[in-house]
């Protein structure tokens, strides 16, 4: 007897989950290091300071005159570490950007790549590269070499952001509900991975030091390809076609005979011209920008203000990653019973709101409530408009689930490019506080422009009817337009048709 056992369609994506938890360990995992490996690189505030004390040990009769000069020159000292953290900045920005840069440039290749060959070997390539960017982070000793380290990240980000979320978007294609609970369940995991990669990063680095934290993240993507290989297979395929597609196709070439059924994907500036598509890529950039910007700024604003300990920089930024992993899990399937459009308006609110609390604090501790309401509000974003791009993707465009998170992935990785580069050259010029506001005042701004996405979702009714409409062509105008491949069904000959009835006759 011979079992044909199928995997439940959550073990089939496990290995997307795993791989996009290890892309985000490594995104946040550099956050509290790289101020402390920059600050090696150049000034070295302790070690100058104790070099000038020590001056006073020199002669017992000038002991004074040695301690007013040892003032002066710790005074002199602390201006110049503040010009240091400065011009930190604007190198964090550009080694965090490179990333984000990359990614901008591989995300439209990727969606084109993943309608030739399908999803699953981009995936696989990406955790491969992904091992690679962890070795090098972790055996780097120069500058040149992170950045490096950072460029090839941006590929390994490009290949399986958009292959996995268009894996789960395909998967789930005929059920709304839970297309949209294990697309949230990815951002999930990407948000385990921030939360996880902040104080992993942070107390590993305290104390085992730089390379740990990177070996331990190669380990992972290696065991992420072999689950991949082992649950999801390695073949090179494009989207494959249901029962009822073919049926549907076959129907409508029978109807019309002559005419060729299939499907071109939808280009990146096509899907941009319409106007809902184009309002949740903007919101998606504006509200990761938020979050872009904190990332090189926050860590030297709060050693330049609060002197804080090595484990805080990375704990500090756990709160915004809980939310983010409460707001992707739990709200998804809330947005879309009382209405994503609303959900996000009031999230990107909140997100403003919160951008204009986090220079007020004057102790680590306060910056609790307003990191936690950040992530919160920027977890339902992307739980409400990801599964809402997607459906808009399948009811107006001939658009492959690659090519939409291909445009997803591209304001995302617009934020992280622009957002750190920006904030980096801004703070010395107006300050981290006037930075963030001017964030907040713009999210605020953009809040009533998401009401244009009422009119274009989709209730949860309609879904449910269009998933269970079996053979109907309202199902079938769904199904093509979300496929990613070029099937073509020839006519039937209608003399092979009537020969296949003669034998029956004859039988």
């Amino acid at each position: 007897m011979v079992f044909n056992f199928q995997l439940p369609y959550a073990c089939k994506t496990f290995p997307v989950f795993l791989s996009v938890l290890c892309d985000n360990l490594l995104l946040t995992v550099v956050v509290p290091i790289l101020p402390e490996l920059l600050r090696h690189h150049g000034v070295d505030p302790t070690g100058n300071l104790s070099r000038v004390n020590s001056t006073k040990t020199l002669d017992a009769d000038t002991h004074d005159t040695a301690e007013q000069a040892s003032g002066h020159s710790s005074s002199c000292l602390r201006e110049l570490f503040h010009l240091h953290l400065l011009q930190e900045n604007t190198q964090l920005g550009l080694l965090y950007s490179t990333k984000a840069f990359v990614q901008l440039i591989c995300n439209p290749l990727v969606g084109k790549l993943t309608v030739k060959i399908g999803y699953k070997i981009p995936l696989c390539v990406g955790n491969f590269v992904l091992l690679l960017c962890s070795l090098v982070f972790g055996f780097a000793d120069s500058i040149p070499l992170y950045t490096v380290g950072r460029s090839c990240h941006g590929l390994a980000s490009a290949l399986i952001s958009i292959s996995g979320m268009a894996i789960v978007a395909e998967y789930y294609q005929d059920d709304e509900q839970n297309r949209t609970k294990f697309l949230g369940r990815v951002m999930g995991a990407a948000a385990l991975g921030v939360l996880l990669g902040y104080p992993f990063g942070g107390i590993s680095f305290a104390i085992f030091g730089k390379s740990m934290p990177f070996l331990c993240i190669a380990a992972l993507a290696a065991c992420s390809v072999a689950i991949q290989l082992a649950r999801m297979g390695f073949e090179i395929r494009k989207s494959k076609l249901s029962t009822t597609d073919m049926t549907e196709m076959t129907e409508l070439a029978l109807i019309k005979p002559g005419v060729v059924v299939g499907v071109v994907s939808t280009s990146l500036l096509t899907l941009l011209r319409d106007r809902s598509i184009l309002v949740i890529v903007i919101a998606v950039w504006l509200t990761t920008t938020a979050m872009a910007v904190l990332e090189p700024t926050l860590p030297v604003w709060l050693m330049e203000n609060m002197d804080p300990a090595k484990w805080q920089l990375g704990v500090v930024f756990v709160p915004d990653s809980l939310g983010y992993f409460i707001g992707t899990n739990c709200f998804g399937q809330i947005s879309l019973r009382l209405g994503r459009w609303k959900m996000s308006m009031v999230s990107m609110a909140t997100i403003g709101i919160s951008c204009f609390m986090i220079p007020l604090a004057k102790l680590v501790w306060q910056l609790t409530l307003p990191h936690f309401a950040l992530g919160l509000s920027l977890g339902i974003v992307d739980a409400s408009l990801m599964p809402m791009l997607a459906c808009l993707a399948d009811e107006y465009h001939q658009a492959g689930y690659g090519v939409v998170y291909a445009l997803a992935q591209t304001s995302v990785a617009l934020a992280y490019s622009i957002g750190p580069l920006l904030g980096g050259e801004l703070v010395p010029i107006i300050g981290f506080p006037d930075l963030m506001r001017m964030i907040g005042f713009v999210n605020l701004l953009f809040c009533p422009v998401i009401i244009l996405l009422a009119h274009s979702e989709p209730s949860s009714d309609r879904s449910r009817d269009q998933g269970n409409c079996g053979g109907q062509y309202l199902s079938f105008s769904r199904h093509f337009r979300a496929r990613s491949f070029e099937h073509i069904i020839q006519p039937m000959e209608p003399e092979r048709y009537q020969r296949f009835h003669d034998e029956l006759d004859s039988d």
